[in-house]
């Protein structure tokens, strides 16, 4: 919101965004996280630095592929793996895990992991993910909205979920408030959101910062927030939605790649 109001990001850039989720404008989620997880694809260039292709911070994916193809190459070449003295990645789940479960302020309930289904491409993952995390594997016909909190349908009866991991896109969360075409999601699941009586990891609406868009001003929102320069840079870009940006952008069209 600061940035958008001192004119560092376009107002346009957010608020036209598709995942821009007005039902959630201003909810503040526990303890002020948004984003739980983080994740980014990198290029090394020529001179050996690192540079951001993209961001990922609605429903990243990839943990458990680390930790699948981890598994693998220790088993397939164990030797080899010893003497490199591999960090285990078994510290940076335990961390995560607690970390996100420890916002709940011990509110009793469960934790589970919200997949779309068997027919995503990354169920697998989910799958993995959640049997090494200790948690349930949950689609959206699982969950309940009830009295203001969500709950698991179980053979005993109704649980209370207090922690949900989502790989889930936002907008396919809530068919009540948000796509009303998706049979994805858990109606009401929102206005538990709103109450703070449910742990979303991450935060639904993350989606904006996954824009490419965005990366045109993140140095100067780096500058603005942090004073100093962004640690890792991100790939020159010029977003087409200004008139600047409209005439830069066709000045560099033939050495440029364009994304939507």
């Amino acid at each position: 919101q600061r940035l958008v109001r001192e004119g560092i990001v376009p107002a346009q850039l957010v608020l036209g965004h598709p995942q821009y989720l007005r039902a959630l404008a201003g909810v503040r989620p526990p303890e002020g996280v948004h984003v739980h997880l983080y994740s980014m694809d990198l290029t090394r260039a020529a001179d050996g630095s690192w540079i951001v292709h993209a961001s990922r911070a609605d429903a990243p994916t990839g943990l458990g592929y680390a930790l699948e193809n981890r598994v693998v190459v220790s088993q397939t070449f164990p030797e080899v793996f010893g003497e490199l003295g591999v960090h285990r990645l078994a510290t940076f789940f335990r961390h995560h895990r607690d970390a996100v479960a420890s916002l709940a302020r011990g509110a009793s309930g469960q934790a589970v992991l919200l997949t779309p289904g068997a027919y995503n491409e990354a169920y697998f993952e989910h799958a993995y993910l959640a049997r090494y995390l200790g948690v349930q594997l949950v689609e959206g016909d699982d969950l309940l909205v009830l009295d203001g909190s969500v709950f698991l349908r179980t053979l005993g009866g109704l649980e209370r979920v207090a922690v949900i991991f989502r790989r889930l896109d936002s907008d396919f969360a809530d068919p009540l408030e948000l796509r009303a075409d998706s049979a994805l999601g858990v109606p009401g699941l929102v206005d538990v959101i709103r109450a703070g009586n449910v742990i979303m990891a991450n935060a639904l609406g993350g989606g904006v910062v996954d824009s490419p868009a965005l990366d045109a001003y993140l140095p100067n929102a780096s500058r603005a927030l942090f004073g100093e320069e962004l640690l890792l840079s991100n790939i020159p870009t010029v977003w087409c939605g200004t008139s600047w940006g409209r005439s830069e952008g066709l000045a560099r069209v033939g050495r440029s790649v364009i994304r939507n």
